[in-house]
């Protein structure tokens, strides 16, 4: 819709390529080629330092003092939980994954609770997790605010997200990390893919377009998450087989 108005897009992200921390290297590395084949220019492996003015535009100066004269600027910011208040109230903090640590049913302690992003819960299929999403905050707030009427009930839900990357959508469920092994089954092919940190260099598949696919996170054996790659509608499935240990063949 920019380009139709004469307009650029640019983004700048820390990693490597789109969705490093959380896609196989290859498919990220492909959804970033497909990114720029829709027109945004993308600034990898930067940070942005500084906002300033200089007339009616943004400058941005980059963490290799490159500055970038924008109209336009949008953040995207919060994945870092704020627990100030919390840590001041002697609350106990998750460490490992960030959030405040509550019991099952999202107390922290007698008569306080936490939801959405910076609660860290236990998860009776995937272990004690945090998770930023919509559809999480939306559920856990609801319970807490049940909980604190007297309901008593632990929390189970696992919540869906989804994105678009260029126009290509996409929903996931359970916990999607770049460093876990993950089996694909695609259109026209299947990929089986060793997990790695997304800041170490790895080899990928150059495939320009994958079409639409399933990719399913393991560890020790389990699947622990889900993606669907243009492949809508099928979370109710994908929610059946997550914390299961099913052999990759059976996965198919």
């Amino acid at each position: 819709q920019t380009q139709k108005s004469g307009g650029d897009v640019i983004q700048v992200f820390p990693e490597p390529s789109i969705m490093a921390r959380n896609f196989p290297r290859y498919l990220s590395q492909a959804a970033t080629r497909h990114l720029n084949s829709c027109g945004v220019t993308v600034r990898p492996n930067r940070m942005v330092e500084k906002l300033s003015g200089r007339g009616i535009k943004v400058v941005l100066t980059l963490d290799n003092k490159e500055e970038v004269e924008v109209d336009q600027v949008v953040v995207c910011i919060g994945i870092e939980p704020n627990v100030e208040i919390a840590r001041m109230a002697n609350l106990e903090i998750d460490m490992k994954n960030g959030g405040i640590v509550t019991n099952s049913e999202l107390e922290a302690r007698s008569g306080i609770y936490v939801a959405g992003d910076a609660c860290s819960f236990f998860d009776p299929v995937l272990g004690r997790r945090r998770v930023e999403h919509h559809d999480h905050a939306e559920v856990s707030g609801r319970l807490a605010g049940a909980n604190m009427a007297g309901q008593h009930e632990s929390y189970t839900f696992q919540s869906m997200f989804w994105g678009f990357v260029g126009g290509v959508g996409y929903e996931a469920i359970g916990n999607l990390d770049s460093t876990a092994d993950t089996v694909a089954f695609w259109d026209n092919v299947q990929v089986e893919a060793d997990g790695a940190p997304w800041f170490f260099s790895a080899p990928s598949e150059r495939i320009e377009n994958y079409g639409r696919g399933v990719v399913y996170f393991l560890k020790n054996g389990r699947v622990d998450g889900v993606l669907l790659w243009n492949n809508f509608g099928k979370i109710k499935y994908a929610r059946k087989v997550l914390g299961r240990k099913i052999p990759r063949d059976d996965l198919k």
